[in-house]
């Protein structure tokens, strides 16, 4: 009987151990938080990299001698607001004016 007792004792002191271990609501808000903010310094860093990579290639561009590199985003941004603009309206347009 001692030996059964022994067994289940020590399965009892497992199971105290184990869920000792868990942690409590506030310990994994702490650690959610910890986590959340190491994500936000990351996020920063990557934008901050975004950022500087994007100024070098604006700087190369400028740099450049040709007229198409330093004027190449004025034109797409041309390009498509003539799209956004003129698209919509194409279907509007007659194709046979005199039938």
């Amino acid at each position: 009987m001692s030996s059964a007792l022994s067994v289940f004792r020590n399965i009892f002191k497992t199971a105290e151990r184990a869920i000792s271990k868990i942690p409590s609501d506030s310990e994994r808000e702490m650690i959610r938080g910890e986590i959340t903010k190491e994500f936000a310094l990351l996020e920063v860093e990557f934008d901050k990299a975004v950022m500087s990579e994007a100024t070098l290639r604006y700087q190369k561009d400028l740099e450049s001698g040709s007229w198409l590199n330093r004027h190449i985003r004025a034109i797409i941004m041309l390009i498509y607001t003539v799209i956004v603009i003129v698209l919509p309206f194409i279907n509007k347009v007659p194709l046979h004016i005199m039938d």
